[in-house]
């Protein structure tokens, strides 16, 4: 029932999710920076 078809799907939803997580893990990171940036600009108050 497994050929070769089914084991190189597997490696390729295997590649698909680590990207993902990958992706995912950039924006969380991404998001972190933006926050801290926003939080440090709204404690300082409004410049103008």
């Amino acid at each position: 029932m497994l050929g070769a078809e089914e084991g190189g799907l597997f490696t390729l939803f295997a590649l698909l999710f680590l990207l993902v997580g990958l992706a995912l893990f950039g924006v969380g990171l991404l998001g972190e920076y933006v926050g801290r940036i926003y939080r440090r600009r709204c404690a300082r108050g409004h410049a103008m």
